[in-house]
Parts: structure tokens; sequence; C-alpha cells
């Protein structure tokens, strides 16, 4: 091996089985046949290098600088500061003919245009013929036979002229240099028929001719000076890329980095500046950005979104909160509205949030419907819900268990109800609570042979449009002038010309009885009232002189229709009239109640006049035993004429015990009856009495069991059984009747 130092070389030099050069300059190197394993050079400056027939096989290692003005090695080609990597058609030898106009190449004898890096489908006879579109610009470069020296082309481009599928020749014009003038090159090399040697055709930009359909763009294109004087790097897709056009005459890229001026328009957006433009992205890392679009999608430096926050068909996310569209959308604040959706077991609508199966919901609607119910569960019909409350505050439930307390002004439980506590102590079918009575005095049974039969004054007026209800109890009714079908009450307000209803015939009136009859009916001021039950048709208004001349109002029951000769009779043992359209039992008018409690009040005046009475005979007794005490040793024997002092214990009658600790009663059985002393005792004190001492009174079963006591103004009581009426506050116990019983609230 041949090491040579400071080699200079001015003109062409050939060199056999040299591989290393310390310094080596030429203008011109050319090796025949010549194999390097290593080609180094601390500097090496070359205006042109050329290899026919030679291979480097290992390394090219440049110590210093490489400078060359072209260097082509297969499809990559360079022009100034333009860098392609491209489809190109390669010929190892063959006849370049340059005409001054026309560059016509011809395969030699054994050889043929060969397709290098490049994909031809099968519509274009794959591997067989090449035919680019007629006038795409190539780049020529390989070498010609000038004398004996073979001249490298340098950057020659031009355009094809051939449209004719061929291997064997091809056609070129328009030829220019790299800087766009003709090339000085071809006019050194000269016209005619010449030697060519390793021929390369690289594809730069697609022509426009009648084979463009089958047309290659360029494969990677890479420019210092592209379009505006910016940089940038294109990728096209291949023989099917995109046709359209963008600046400076390239196809669009499928895929461009760095300047994106001239680009076609994306989503109504023009690129521009410095980026990246492809149709597709994958991305591992992080994408950070603070404007921008993404499909429909616009990136601000606090949201992404198709539109406003809350617009209707639009999406937003941002510093506003979450909108999709105006029926779904969560403020910042953590607000959220939703029109639809799924919320665990439950759908949402515009009006409900329900389970699935409908069984459990709430409502915002408001209709006259079962879907106007504000809450429900347990059904989805009136007849299976189990419970339920409508927009009016109405509340239905199959069962209820309250562990507090309840407040209502009014408070109406179904007549057949019953109320049981966890005792049992108040289970029975009997209790019910109804509405307020404005009957008066209705707690005495009636009995009347006129025919005009009741008056019965009401408590406060009839009102227009308020729905009332009648029930009449334990009807007995006769007139020897009507028959059956006649037969019947007939009921008015204030007299005899605004009817309410009544009832007629066979169908309320059996033998002349009548357990219980009901309407319902609804006055009004300027019509006649509506009513629901019986069967005698409602007549006059509350504007009727007979209504407003009445001072006190009245309801009237007349003893059949029209008046009649004949005898008759009416028994009728309750009444009531409440407000409503549920009749409850019957309880007497609150005003009945409390003329009750002042009779009773006087009762007791008189009882506690009495003790007052009781406790001075008392007092001038135990007066009088005190002085007999003095002198006497015995007994006082009460007989019908009075006192007498009996000595003689023996004696079995009723008598007066002195004692030390005061006076006892003793009858004739020698039982003590009442003890005067500190305390009072009436009975004896080893089974049922009552002692009244200065703090109570007391009632014993026995001596030390106390059932119950007055004391500061309080009754404390076990256990009691009250007869008829029990008034608490407001509120009023009535007995109604066999096995009744009612709880009535007087505002």
């Amino acid at each position: 091996m041949a090491v040579l130092k400071d080699l200079i070389v001015h003109g062409p030099s050939r060199f056999v089985g040299i591989t290393e050069f310390t310094n080596l300059k030429a203008n011109k190197i050319k090796a025949t046949e010549g194999i390097f394993n290593k080609l180094i050079a601390t500097t090496a400056d070359f205006d042109s290098m050329t290899a026919n027939n030679a291979t480097v096989v290992g390394l090219l290692d440049v110590k210093g600088e490489l400078h060359t003005n072209s260097w082509t090695n297969s499809n990559i080609a360079t022009i100034e500061g333009s860098f392609y990597i491209t489809p190109t058609i390669s010929c190892e030898s063959g006849t370049f003919n340059y005409d001054g106009t026309n560059i016509t190449l011809t395969a030699g004898s054994g050889y043929s245009f060969a397709i290098s890096s490049l994909y031809i489908n099968s519509g274009d006879n794959a591997g067989t013929t090449i035919a680019w579109s007629a006038y795409s610009e190539v780049l020529i470069t390989g070498q010609v036979a000038v004398g004996n020296e073979k001249v490298p082309l340098g950057t020659i481009k031009g355009k094809i002229t051939s449209t004719t599928p061929t291997t064997s020749k091809i056609i070129i014009n328009s030829l220019t240099d790299g800087k766009g003038t003709t090339s000085n090159v071809l006019a050194s090399i000269g016209t005619g028929s010449k030697d060519f040697y390793d021929i390369k055709i690289s594809l730069l930009k697609r022509g426009n001719g009648s084979n463009v359909a089958n047309a290659l763009p360029i494969g990677i294109y890479m420019t210092a000076m592209g379009q505006n004087g910016t940089t940038f790097l294109d990728i096209y897709g291949g023989h099917n890329a995109a046709s359209t056009a963008v600046a400076g005459g390239l196809a669009k890229p499928v895929l461009r980095i760095g300047n994106l001026s001239g680009l076609p328009d994306v989503g109504g957006k023009t690129p521009g500046g410095y980026g990246i433009y492809t149709s597709n992205g994958y991305f591992t890392g992080t994408i950070v950005s603070t404007s921008g679009t993404i499909g429909n999608w616009s990136i601000t430096s606090s949201s992404i979104q198709t539109g406003a926050f809350n617009t209707a068909s639009k999406m937003y996310f941002g510093k506003d909160g979450i909108s999709l569209g105006t029926t779904f959308r969560v403020t910042s604040a953590g607000v959220l509205t939703a029109t639809s959706g799924i919320i665990g077991g439950y759908s949402l609508t515009a009006n409900y949030l329900q389970s699935t199966d409908g069984t459990t919901g709430i409502s915002v609607a408001d209709n006259s419907t079962t879907a106007s119910w504000a809450f429900w569960a347990g059904g989805t019909s009136t007849s299976t819900v189990k419970f339920r409350v409508d927009h009016n505050g109405v509340l239905y439930a199959k069962g209820a268990q309250i562990d507090g307390d309840i407040t209502a002004a009014k408070l109406i439980i179904a007549s057949n109800a019953t109320i049981t506590d966890n005792t049992g102590q108040l289970s029975n079918d009997a209790i019910q609570i109804g509405g307020t009575n404005l009957m008066l005095s209705t707690n005495v049974r009636e009995e009347s042979a006129q025919y005009d039969a009741y008056d019965i004054y009401l408590s406060e007026p009839l009102e227009s449009d308020q729905i009332y209800t009648l029930q009449l109890w334990d009807i007995s009714i006769s007139h020897s002038a009507k028959a059956a079908a006649d037969l019947g009450p007939d009921i008015y307000y204030c007299g005899g010309s605004v009817r309410l209803g009544g009832w007629h015939g066979t169908s309320y009136i059996t033998n002349g009885h009548a357990k219980h009859l009901q309407i319902v009916f609804t006055p009004h001021t300027s019509s006649n009232a509506t009513c629901v039950g019986g069967n005698q048709s409602p007549s006059g208004n509350l504007s009727h002189s007979s209504v407003v001349n009445a001072s006190t109002k009245f309801i009237r029951i007349y003893n059949s229709v029209g008046n009649a000769d004949g005898t008759r009779n009416l028994v009728i043992g309750n009444f009531k009239l409440e407000k409503g359209n549920k009749g409850t039992a019957w309880s007497p008018a609150p005003e009945d109640i409390d003329v009750n409690l002042s009779s009773l009040s006087e009762d007791v005046s008189d009882v506690s006049s009495n003790l007052n009475e009781t406790s001075s005979n008392l007092g001038a007794l135990t007066t009088k035993t005190n002085s007999l005490d003095s002198y006497v040793h015995g007994h006082v024997v009460v007989t019908p004429q009075g006192l007498n002092i009996q000595p003689d214990t023996s004696v079995s009658k009723s008598k007066l015990q002195l004692t030390t600790s005061g006076v006892s009663l003793i009858n004739h059985n020698g039982d003590t009856i009442a003890t005067f002393g500190t305390n009072v005792t009436l009975g004896n004190e080893n089974s049922t009495h009552v002692q009244l001492t200065s703090q109570e009174l007391g009632f014993y079963l026995n001596k030390t069991n106390k059932v119950a006591y007055i004391s500061s103004q309080t009754l404390n009581i076990t256990q009691a059984e009250i007869k008829n009426t029990l008034k608490i506050g407001k509120f009023t116990w009535q007995t109604t009747g066999t096995e009744r019983i009612s709880l009535i609230y007087t505002p």
C-alpha cells in the first residue's frame, strides 16, 4: 500500500491501488478499476470527483473539509440550496445527443433505462416501461465522453417530452442549469452524438401532460431557499398523492416541516409561519399550545371550544365550565344543568328525574295528569303508587312511621280509619277524626210533624264556590199523602227559595227509613248550586233576597217535595255540615262544646260550694267533739235524733270516735268511713278512699296506692273513663253514637 504526503495534482491524474492520502488537493481525480478500502484525506478539495467501475467498500473519511460542486449517488441529488430524494431512471451506458435544443438519451447495446427507488403499479406496466407525464421537470446527472475525457454533466435540469412508455430512449428539452440559465456544461460538451456513462434522471416536479394520471410526485424535497426565501422539508406521498398545486409549482406534500406559506387551507385556516403540515399526527409526549384549531375546535389560552359557553349546538371546555349546547352544562362554580341523561339508576329528562322503571321520581311538570306528581315512590299509577306529593303540596301515602310531632291546621282521617299506638291501647275501628260541624245544636235527636220540619242554624254563612258535605243519620220519615217515590228529605238554604239538594224515592228511603244520607254541594253567587249525590236538582243562588236578608243563616229540611195535607213525621238522629268533599263522622259544633263546658263549670262551682259548706260543718263538729273529749271517755253515738254519748262500746251502732289524732266516723259494722284530723280521709284508708290535705286532694285504692290527685290546679290520673266529652285546648274528644268517638279542632 502506498502512502503519499502533500500530493498536489493540477491536471487529470489516474491512480490504481492508491488508498491513503495525508493531504490531497486536485482539480480532477480519476480512478479506473480502483478499489478503496479506505479513502482518507486530511484536506480534500475537488472541483469534480468521479469513479468509473470504482467501489468504496469501507469508509470515506475526510479529516478536514470536503468541497464539491456536485455529488450524485443513485437517486440523491443536490442543486445549490435544495436537496432531493426522488424517483430516478438510470442507465449505465448509451448515446448522448445534444442538438442545441433537446437532449436525446439512447440506451447502449445490452443496456436499458432501469427504475431505481421507483414504484409503478400494475396500470403502468410495472417494471417493464417508463412513462412519466409530459413536461415533468427532471434533473440529469452523469458523464459524457468529450475527446479522451469523461465530462460530468453537473446540474442540468429539463423537461421530458416523451409520453410513450419506453426503456430505450428518452428526450429532454427546456434545458437549464441549477441557476435557471442555459447550461454552460452543454455548451462545453457541444452538439452531436457522444457516449454517456452512468446517466441518472431524477424527477423534480410532476408535469401536466396527457399521462398526468400516472405521474409521480417527488419523494423528499428540502431547501434553504424555497418560496419567499424560506426553508422547509417536504415529503410527498407517492403515486396517488393529492394533485393540488402550491406556490412554486410543487405538488401538495403529505408532510412539511418548516415554513408553511403557500400550502392549501385547512378547515378554513390558511397555513403560515413555521410549523408542521400533515394529515395525521401521533404523539407520545406533551403538546403545548395557547391557540390554534383542531377540526372545528378552537384553542385559546383558557378554553378549547366550537363556540362560546352555553351556546346552542356548540361545545365548550374552559375557565367558564363545560357546556354541550344549551341542554348540558357545568359552570365553574360546579352548578350542573342537564335536560336528559342517566344518573346511576335514574333517567333524566327535561321534566323528570325518575328510576328506569318509573316507580320512583321527581317531577317539575305541573298538569292534570299523574305526571304532575312532585315526588313519588312505589308505583307508576294512582292504583300502585305507595307515596306521592303533588305540586299543591297534597301528600298521599300507604303508611307512615312518624317519631316526632304533627302540626296541622286541619287533620282529616278517613271515616273507617284505625289509629293504633305501639301498645295497641288506641286500636279501635270506631276512632275517627272528622271536620268541623257548621250546624249548631245537633247533639239532640230531632222529631217534627211539620212540612218545614227543621231549621238548623249555622255557625257561619255558606261561602260561594266552596265545596260542602251534608250528612244525615238515622232517618225515619212518613207522609200519608206521599207515595214512596216522593218520600224523602229536601234541603234548602235560608228558607224555601235556594235548594241545595235532597233524597227522594226508594233508592234512598226504604220502608220510611235510611241509615245515612249524604250530598256534596257547591253554592254560587250568580248561578245555581251544583250537587253530587241525592236526586234533587239545586236551584237559586247566594244572591237571592231570602239569603241576603237572613240575619242568621240556616239550613231548612222539608218533609218530602211539595206541601200536602196529611199525617207526616220526620225524625233525624244526627246532622253534620262540613267543608270539603269528604264526609266524616258526626261531631258537635265547637260552639256546642263550649256551652257544655260552661254548664260543667257551673256544676263544678256548685260542688265547690258544697265542699266549702261541708268543710265548715266539719270544723264545727271538730270543735264540739274536742269539747266533749274533755269530760267523755267512750263514744258519741250518731242517731236520727242527733249525737248521743254512748259509753257502752258493745252497742253496734254508727258512732264518732274521738282520739288524739282526730275524729273518726265508724259505721255499725265497725268500719271507719271518715277521719278528720290533720288530713281529712273519706273511707277506710286500707281500701278505696279519698284524702284531703293542705297540698292536694288524693284518690287511693288502698293505704299506699294513690291512683289520682289534684294539686296546684292540675289533675294527675293514672287511668280515666270519660263518658261523653273531653276538651284539651282547642281539641275536643266527643262520643258520637254507639262505638264512635271524634276528635274535633276548634280554631
